[in-house]
């Protein structure tokens, strides 16, 4: 047997269970009640980025398969830039709380702002009815060919300023270049507004720009040759990228001495990056239409079809499935950090 067809077998078997499994079900008299509202209706699928980037992918992927396990159900993607994610977070977040929106969110950018109580955050994290979640975040710091960064020792050690490419001060990438890359202390000029990741990545092959700190979206470029990568942010390996170095490694840690205090933000970071990609509701959605929600989310994330689509697309290369309640203890201890730390990302996150 193949390795991927194993390995499926083994992540449905596993995994699908357990999840289900967590959740208590509602009163069955509830659940048929909650059907028959979802019945001939709409349900709105809110993206917080423009489309053509990595959370208008996964949401678009998802779309069909939702469908499927939800009979007789529109879903309608609906995108929502601005503010680095914020402006559709907030919106989401005080969406009548009926089960006809749901939204795939950043779980760093919602986090790591309510951390730093930026004025952007019109929203308690954990009010929020989570879905459950994706993948984890995996990043990539992509540079255009002809950018003057060419390795980690000239993005480190540069002539000149570093331009990089920004979607917005609310952002995944943001917390993280902010948590991450500020500590390493290169010289460099953010230009901030782009609408989408993928706007982003086009700045840096056109060479508006030198770097932008990509999602997975960036590896695909990076394995097409269209674009160097020149270190990732991740936890687990990415297919084709085994030799860039990663900074969340011991390895290069030591090997660029750095100092305790610019250890524990990137371990920080790491563990921000966990919660990765969720998928949320508005608060206080009645407990059996966010069990239905969620069962149809986690079928079509252990859904063969969809899995395979993912991973050959690199929109989704590894599917890492949580539930709702799951990524809500996420969220509460990811909150729960110690007043050194919170101080310190209140300083790193200050909108520039």
């Amino acid at each position: 047997m193949e390795k991927s067809k194993i390995f499926f077998f083994l992540f449905i078997v596993f995994t699908l269970p357990i999840i289900i499994a967590a959740r208590p079900i509602p009163d069955k008299a509830k659940i048929e009640s909650a059907r028959a509202f979802f019945k001939d209706k709409s349900i709105e699928f809110v993206v917080p980025y423009a489309p053509g980037g990595g959370y208008d992918g996964k949401a678009r992927l998802m779309q069909r398969f939702l469908e499927k396990y939800l009979p007789r159900v529109k879903v309608l993607v609906k995108n929502m830039p601005g503010g680095g994610s914020m402006v559709a977070t907030n919106q989401v977040y005080v969406a009548r709380p009926n089960g006809l929106t749901i939204a795939i969110l950043s779980g760093v950018g919602i986090v790591a702002n309510q951390i730093a109580e930026t004025p952007v955050v019109k929203y308690d994290a954990t009010k929020f009815t989570y879905l459950g979640r994706i993948d984890t975040e995996k990043r990539v710091l992509i540079a255009g060919l002809n950018s003057k960064v060419k390795d980690l020792d000239t993005l480190l050690k540069p002539t000149g300023k570093v331009r990089q490419a920004l979607t917005g001060p609310g952002s995944g990438s943001y917390a993280v270049t902010q948590i991450v890359l500020s500590s390493l202390g290169f010289p460099r000029e953010d230009i901030l507004g782009y609408q989408s990741s993928k706007e982003a990545q086009m700045a840096v092959i056109r060479g508006e720009t030198d770097i932008h700190l990509s999602g997975t979206e960036g590896a695909e470029l990076a394995r097409r040759k269209e674009v160097r990568p020149i270190v990732l942010l991740t936890a687990s390996p990415i297919e084709g990228l085994e030799k860039v170095p990663n900074l969340f490694s011991k390895e290069l840690m030591e090997k660029l001495k750095l100092s305790d205090d610019t250890i524990k933000r990137i371990s920080f970071a790491r563990d921000l990056m966990s919660i990765g990609y969720i998928l949320a509701a508005p608060p206080k959605l009645p407990p059996e239409r966010s069990w239905l929600l969620e069962e149809a989310i986690q079928k079509t994330l252990h859904d063969r079809e969809f899995v395979e689509l993912g991973r050959k697309s690199g929109i989704i290369p590894l599917v890492e499935p949580l539930s709702g309640e799951e990524v809500l203890l996420t969220v509460k201890r990811l909150l729960s950090v110690s007043p050194e730390i919170k101080s310190d990302i209140k300083k790193l996150m200050k909108p520039l």
